[in-house]
């Protein structure tokens, strides 16, 4: 079968297989709202993309520590410990710089004195990432970017006022700026060839490569449970082979790995495949 892979993100982290929790501080200042709404979109992208969209990311809040040192191991490690999680997400609260507010424009359809003003304010925002399972040591993402928003004011209303309405309006434009942050962490996919094996009897053999072969892994790993008691070594060993095989695209290298040194102490006929070095290779990452 020729298969699409997952690889590790072009930031090198790999979360397959991980829990995560994204958290963002709160300095009880109207980016907070803003912070709440990145992590939001944030948790959503990486839902998406590594949990077909089911919630599995918690977020959580966090008083902002204006000593604190985000950066620090001994930070993230406690996060770990208190969420429970794999990897943390860690968002500082942005800062923002100064808003320009552009020409107003007439508004079709409204009264003479509605406006719409296009807002632009700079912002920077931190985020500190850690992975209890890879590297130890915390890694800095900085970001900069623009809060771009088309503001409905009256002729009347100063700059002052119609900048106070851009932080009542935060929801789309934080959602898109944490899914924007997201892409760096997305899967990464290349195409591999993967080897299955079959007999023509039992019957179960061909269930379970018809399953393969629709992506049915688990339902396929079931089948290829029930041969297991086979007489025949080179039968056992190609039902245990196709177990890891599946494992491996599952991304569950620990198990993939167990599964794939039992087979090939049943037999060596399936040694020439390449799916032990590919299983290996990803625990050595």
């Amino acid at each position: 079968m020729n298969i699409q892979t997952r690889q590790p993100s072009v930031s090198g982290l790999d979360l397959t297989g991980k829990t995560i929790s994204v958290v963002y501080t709160d300095d009880a200042g109207r980016d907070s709202t803003f912070s709440a709404y990145v992590a939001n979109g944030f948790a959503e992208a990486l839902e998406e993309d590594y949990f077909d969209g089911k919630e599995a990311i918690n977020v959580y809040k966090m008083e902002k520590d204006k000593n604190g040192n985000y950066a620090s191991r001994d930070t993230m490690l406690n996060l770990v410990m208190d969420t429970g999680d794999d990897v943390i997400f860690l968002f500082d609260s942005p800062k923002f710089g100064n808003a320009k507010v552009g020409a107003r424009q007439v508004v079709a359809g409204k009264d003479k004195n509605s406006r719409i003003a296009q807002v632009a304010i700079p912002f920077q925002i931190n985020l500190y990432v850690y992975d209890a399972l890879g590297a130890d040591s915390v890694r800095t993402f900085k970001g900069s970017s623009t809060l771009r928003e088309a503001v409905l004011c009256n002729t009347s209303d100063t700059d002052d006022q119609v900048v106070t309405k851009v932080w009542s309006e935060l929801d789309e434009v934080g959602e898109k700026t944490g899914k924007n942050s997201a892409t760096t962490f997305l899967s990464e996919w290349a195409d591999e060839t993967m080897y299955f094996i079959y007999y023509d009897a039992p019957s179960t053999w061909n269930k379970a490569a018809e399953e393969a072969y629709n992506f049915q892994w688990q339902k396929a790993i079931n089948d290829w449970m029930t041969l297991l008691d086979a007489k025949d070594p080179e039968r056992r060993s190609c039902a245990e082979y196709n177990i890891a095989g599946a494992l491996y695209l599952l991304g569950d290298y620990d198990l993939a790995k167990k599964w794939i040194d039992l087979s090939l102490r049943e037999s060596d006929i399936l040694k020439g495949l390449p799916l032990k070095n590919k299983i290996y290779s990803k625990l050595t990452k």
